[in-house]
């Protein structure tokens, strides 16, 4: 059965599109002096726009521009103001799909940009996990991931290994704040643990259940059932260490 998706078609859209406002644009468009030197080693017009296209994609948002994927109009313009060309001159670059590869061979191997490789998923699984200890929430994950790639200049993979190594992490955040929190247990610990959630012999409810149920009225009887239930827990004995743990 397939893993059901945890990143929405339109987050991943969102993470994947090109920047769009003029601030995105000028902050991830602007062409450096060794990449503006690069670029004046095309012959023409088009050569020149079509490889600093190529470059502010693989920057951001860190992936190749798909074949016939049109820019917007003002990364298009931004773009075609800093290398001397036409954005209508894309078009004619768009021909040669050849001279595309070659250039985006050029740009990865000169400005160290890499492919994704199976072999970085454990890493980045470890990377990724104080941050899902403090806050497990998917999209939050997926653009520290994201943003980490880029910042690595590892070209983003697809989405089902953006999902995959979040999904690692929340899980192995789990196992580090259960490890915490049982390290110090000792067996009688465990048993005692399981009797409060063990089925009762006579009445309704679990122990478990029934500390949860403390009452929330100010009375003398609410203040009586309080301090009963307080008598059941600090009778498990749990050792003084748990409350530094649960900080984990």
């Amino acid at each position: 059965m397939a893993r059901r998706q945890i990143l929405t078609a339109s987050f991943w859209s969102r993470l994947m599109a090109p920047p769009l406002c003029d601030r995105e644009v000028a902050m991830h468009c602007t062409l450096t002096p060794d990449e503006i030197e690069a670029v004046a080693r095309k012959r023409t017009a088009a050569a020149r726009l079509g490889y600093a296209v190529s470059l502010a994609y693989l920057r951001h948002p860190g992936r190749v521009r798909e074949v016939g994927e049109q820019p917007n109009d003002v990364m298009l313009a931004f773009l075609a103001d800093q290398v001397d060309a036409s954005a209508s001159d894309l078009a004619v670059y768009d021909r040669r799909p050849q001279t595309r590869r070659e250039h985006i061979a050029q740009i990865m191997a000169r400005f160290g940009y890499q492919a994704f490789t199976r072999s970085l998923v454990r890493e980045l699984v470890h990377w990724l996990t104080p941050s899902a200890g403090e806050d497990a929430r998917v999209e939050p994950l997926a653009i520290s991931l994201i943003e980490e790639l880029r910042w690595r200049h590892i070209l983003i993979p697809a989405r089902r290994t953006v999902e995959l190594i979040v999904r690692h992490a929340i899980r192995r955040a789990e196992n580090v704040r259960i490890s915490a929190l049982t390290q110090d247990l000792d067996p009688d610990h465990y048993d005692t643990l399981r009797a409060l959630i063990a089925p009762p012999e006579s009445g309704e409810v679990s122990t478990l259940s029934w500390l949860k149920a403390a009452p929330k009225s100010a009375s003398a009887k609410s203040i009586k059932a309080v301090l009963d239930r307080l008598m059941v827990v600090r009778a498990i004995g749990l050792p003084s260490s748990l409350r530094q743990n649960l900080s984990l």
